[in-house]
């Protein structure tokens, strides 16, 4: 059991690293979409586009494995072993992908997608190196060895858009800060790679691996394919677009990582057979972020546009109509990622690919729709619907007692006071999309700190329920 003055130690390395490495994206951003154009953007989210879709096939996720075993060093030889594996099909695929590109006239792009899938090997090593300090809980060093690699990559990335502008500064960013991540997590990890193996655990490491990889191969194919698609039926510009638009609608899920995925799984593996513990981390978890993501997605329901393009420059405008389409995804997305280590903490990864695969459904008919109507706008859409499928799903599958009653609980109020104040802000004479904004996320704010006897009662029950 893990002490609560640990606990919230733990918590507040987490939530600092997170929220220095937002305001450091946040700085850098508009250097880097000033200096960039979207066709930039659209070559390296292309590329990347393409590299995740090969993850579909290898991208086999170890770590989980090891952060949920017993944390032997046996696992952990095991797992080194399917790294190394996994990493030497990356590196054999980005040779192969550049000597494709090259062949089909496009020579320039051939280095930048080497050198992605360089940094996605050198990623799958620092996965296994950095487990068994998550299996510790040892986020104070996760913290800093990943908050001064991005630090020192985006400043990398930044000063190279000023100077030397193109998607090479995207590319290096990354590599840069694979690399610094894989030197720091060997140097810090307190377990390293002793040469031997059992094949037995290494089965068990793999078998569990694989059963992880279906979730994430469907989480690519719903995050990442559809980009893909983009690239090759609309053009870079319009990619570029919409990449700029959907990393900024996942910079709260990128935010929040830290709490509802890094530190959430092995919280949540500790208490697994704590029912009552179980259904007060999920109400708590889930009311607090809907707390935060709520107003978020009012604001950018009602001015996404004028923000992005204040934000970003007047070349961003189609980013920004994008932007203000993806409100539901900003809201939905963390929540869906909370749920999702959840089922992962408890080893029923199926759910979670059955709700990728019906959120890559919709996404698909959004492809479809765009396409035929002309209107790129049903993508950023369709991608908001197919998240909130996906929700539905887990919650339709997941443990009623431990999870989907607890879920509601913590969300049916704000989201009935979201609805409220959204309504105002849309029928109220009111001119100019900040200040809608501005009355929309007021009058939620009223309504959802309003004392509910139902909720307070809920509350307690939760609470009761997590001291047995």
């Amino acid at each position: 059991m893990v002490p609560k003055r640990r606990f919230f130690s733990v918590l507040g390395w987490v939530t600092g690293t997170s929220y220095s490495y937002f305001a450091l994206n946040v700085a850098a951003q508009p250097i880097l979409a000033r200096c960039l154009t979207p066709d930039h953007f659209g070559i390296y989210g292309w590329l990347v586009s393409i590299r995740e879709t090969t993850s579909v096939v290898i991208g086999i996720p170890v770590c989980i494995a090891v952060i949920v075993g017993d944390g032997t060093q046996e696992e952990f030889d095991a797992g080194w072993w399917l790294a190394a594996i996994v990493a030497s099909a990356y590196t054999v695929t980005g040779l192969i992908g550049a000597g494709l590109l090259i062949t089909l006239g496009r020579p320039t792009d051939a280095p930048l997608f080497a050198a992605l899938s360089c940094a996605t090997a050198a990623m799958t090593f620092s996965s296994v190196y950095l487990a068994p300090l998550q299996k510790q809980l040892a986020f104070r060093t996760v913290g800093l060895l990943q908050g001064v690699s991005a630090a020192v990559s985006i400043t990398t990335g930044a000063i190279l858009a000023l100077f030397w502008p193109g998607p090479w500064c995207l590319v290096i960013r990354e590599v840069l800060q694979a690399l610094l991540v894989l030197v720091g997590a060997m140097w810090f990890s307190p377990m390293h790679f002793s040469r031997r193996v059992q094949y037995g655990i290494l089965r068990r490491i793999a078998k569990t691996s694989l059963t992880m990889h279906m979730a994430r191969a469907s989480e690519l194919l719903f995050l990442r394919v559809p980009q893909f698609a983009v690239g090759l039926l609309f053009g870079p510009q319009i990619l570029g677009h919409l990449y700029q638009a959907q990393y900024l609608g996942s910079l709260p899920n990128s935010i929040l990582g830290p709490l509802t995925e890094t530190f959430a799984l092995p919280a949540y593996s500790a208490i697994a057979e704590n029912p009552g513990k179980s259904r007060a981390s999920v109400y708590w978890s889930t009311c607090g972020l809907a707390h935060v993501l709520i107003p978020l997605g009012l604001v950018a329901a009602f001015a996404g546009n004028e923000l992005v393009r204040t934000l970003l420059g007047g070349q961003w405008h189609m980013a920004g109509s994008f932007y203000q389409h993806l409100w539901l995804f900003m809201v939905v997305l963390p929540i869906f990622s909370n749920a999702k280590v959840f089922l992962y903490a408890r080893l029923n990864q199926r759910y979670v690919t059955v709700a990728y695969m019906a959120a890559s459904l919709v996404v698909l008919s959004g492809l479809v729709a765009a396409k035929t109507t002309a209107f790129i706008g049903f993508i950023p859409i369709s991608l908001g619907l197919g998240i909130l499928a996906a929700y539905a799903i887990v919650l339709f599958q997941a443990s009623p007692t431990e999870f989907v009653r607890p879920s509601l609980e913590a969300l049916w109020w704000p989201l009935l006071a979201a609805a409220i104040s959204g309504a105002l802000g849309f029928l109220l004479p009111v001119h100019g999309t900040i200040l809608r904004a501005a009355v929309s996320v007021s009058c939620w704010a009223v309504l959802a700190f309003i004392p509910q006897r139902s909720a307070l009662a809920s509350l307690r029950a939760v609470y009761a329920g997590s001291k047995t």
